[in-house]
């Protein structure tokens, strides 16, 4: 069992790095069904739960590297971000984002509905807890549990869900993301804006000036290293002063300013920010799957069943509103990631559409942080009803 933080960082990388070596070389058609990115994510949740490492003592650094890898990936890709062709998007965004709240929130008593007698008599606020974490990001759980006095030990098989279900669910949507062509094409979508906005932004990427150079990536990963490190120490002070805001809102929303600003700096032009940012998204990808375990399913089987009945709900009802409102792929992933995932994993799922469009996802992901609280308290309520 590897046990030192270094060890563990290194394996997860070589694997990435490897499954993304493999796909471009083989040509192999199991590649064409299933993506890298849904392999890595897969293997080394597959790789945690045969216990390669242990994961009490793998943890401080995963925390600290996941984060800053988070930050720092985010401020690359804003480099070549325009955000004032991403917010022609917002109307048919904010669509999505409202159909995927909704969904979840009826899945949830669905889900009560059909469980409750498995789940216990006080199975109403755990997962109103929990419906403020998928609605708005980790952040929302503890206010929820703070708000209805939920006991730890009450909370377990949420956090199990939370844990497990979620992370079966963003393998999902990653792979969702590869089959967005054949999907838009098949319902009719309309992604003239998306298809508008993308390519006007890989035009720009495309007139870089210069070929990629080691003193061009040097200067932009020293620089997105920097910004991460000042961010993650300014949001805690901004959440002192303002705490209207969690501390890594608060800390996304500085990287997201500074993000936006140097992409109309020189430094936006120097060749190879994609080529950096892609390095720290696969190895982020790797980072976040290695931390569940699929043992973690015989621990609170009947709530890991609850989780999926929600998703299920969520997924039927979110393709019925595609079809009707004629609503793209990406649109339905990235609404459904900022509601479920928040603000740190939802720019990662922009990001493999294109690294462009992470702003889409941080906005939203924030709407989600605002409403996912009082959203969750009513739900909760609203299951209390249903005892």
């Amino acid at each position: 069992m590897i046990a030192d933080g270094f060890t563990y960082v290194s394996v997860l990388i070589f694997f990435a790095s490897f499954i993304l070596a493999a796909e471009r070389a083989t040509g192999w058609a199991v590649f064409r069904v299933i993506p890298g990115v849904v392999f890595i994510y897969a293997g080394s949740m597959l790789l945690s739960t045969l216990g390669l490492w242990g994961m009490a003592a793998t943890k401080p650094i995963y925390r600290e590297l996941s984060t800053i890898l988070t930050y720092a990936m985010i401020f690359t890709m804003l480099l070549r971000s325009d955000v004032r062709k991403i917010f022609c998007l917002g109307p048919r965004m904010l669509l999505g984002f409202c159909a995927a709240t909704v969904t979840i929130a009826a899945g949830f008593v669905v889900s009560f509905l059909v469980m409750k007698e498995y789940l216990g008599a006080n199975a109403w606020m755990p997962l109103g807890a929990l419906s403020g974490s998928w609605i708005g990001g980790y952040d929302n759980i503890a206010e929820i549990q703070t708000a209805l006095h939920i006991p730890l030990i009450d909370m377990e098989g949420a956090f199990i869900v939370d844990s497990i279900d979620y992370t079966v669910w963003v393998m999902f949507l990653f792979w969702l993301v590869t089959l967005a062509p054949r999907f838009n094409r098949r319902i009719g979508a309309d992604t003239t804006k998306l298809d508008a906005v993308t390519q006007a932004i890989e035009h720009d990427d495309a007139r870089r000036t210069g070929s990629i150079s080691f003193q061009g990536v040097f200067l932009i990963l020293g620089t997105a290293l920097l910004v991460a490190a000042v961010g993650a120490n300014i949001g805690p002070l901004l959440y002192i002063a303002m705490p209207f805001f969690t501390k890594s809102i608060w800390t996304i929303l500085f990287i997201l300013i500074f993000g936006l600003i140097a992409a109309f700096s020189p430094l936006g032009r120097i060749a190879g920010s994609m080529e950096i940012a892609n390095v720290m998204l696969y190895s982020l990808i790797a980072l976040t799957a290695s931390r569940t375990s699929l043992l973690q399913f015989g621990d609170a089987p009947a709530w890991v069943l609850a989780g999926f009945i929600i998703l299920g709900v969520h997924l039927l009802l979110m393709m019925l509103i595609a079809r009707i409102f004629k609503l793209d792929m990406f649109t339905l992933c990235i609404s459904s990631m900022a509601n479920i995932g928040g603000a740190a994993s939802a720019p990662i799922l922009a990001s493999l559409y294109s690294g462009a469009l992470i702003p889409v996802g941080i906005f939203l992901a924030i709407i989600g942080h605002f409403i996912g609280t009082p959203l969750g308290l009513w739900i909760a309520h609203l299951l209390k009803t249903l005892v």
